[in-house]
């Protein structure tokens, strides 16, 4: 059984019943992959409590249940076992154009990668070009993620490093370590930028 209204939370995490029901639940299916829900509101809704959905990546919070609740407003979120999903609501209707038959690919991988147990981590990943690589232009990118692993991925950049060294060490590790050789630190022109949400 499927229950569906709009509510909003106050600074305490207690859950409140919206006066304007802006929200309408579509369907709602469970399956062993997950839950499935298809609602919709409208773009701009003219109340104070509802968050304006804009372009951009937006924080989707979710909680699990661990026992019903006869109504929403017994719920406190901050009591809940919550998790957090990034997404892009609002995606402009732009087709990508199809690339030329003659279009090179490159993978820039950081292979092996162990995530340490911390909250947050910034892993740099020294790479090289082959040697005598030609200019080329870049046309398109796009993250590459072991299957499984995409939730944890939150952004990936690609920096190139100053020419005015011959040789930059190899290094696979934290951003933060004190191990990171000093010239990485010259590593700062952005090649490719990119987010979670983003296609």
């Amino acid at each position: 059984i499927f229950y569906s209204q709009d509510a909003w939370s106050d600074a305490e995490g207690q859950l409140h019943i919206d006066s304007h029901q802006d929200y309408q639940l579509l369907s709602a299916r469970q399956t062993p992959e997950g839950l499935y829900l298809v609602f919709k509101r409208p773009f701009i809704t003219c109340d104070i409590k509802d968050y304006l959905i804009e372009d951009g990546t937006v924080h989707l919070i979710y909680a699990v249940l661990e026992k019903p609740f006869h109504s929403l407003s017994a719920i406190n979120i901050s009591t809940l076992h919550r998790g957090l999903q990034r997404v892009q609501l609002l995606k402009p209707e732009i087709r990508t154009p199809p690339l030329p038959d003659d279009v090179l690919t490159m993978d820039v991988l950081a292979p092996d990668v162990v995530i340490p147990d911390k909250e947050t981590t910034y892993w740099c990943y020294i790479t090289e070009l082959p040697q005598h690589f030609p200019k080329h232009h870049i046309v398109m990118y796009e993250p590459a993620i072991t299957k499984g692993h995409e939730a944890i991925v939150h952004h990936i950049e690609v920096f190139q490093c100053s020419e005015d060294y011959e040789t930059i060490p190899h290094y696979s590790g934290p951003c933060d370590s004190k191990m990171k050789p000093e010239k990485l630190n010259h590593c700062r022109h952005v090649l490719a930028a990119w987010a979670m949400g983003a296609k």
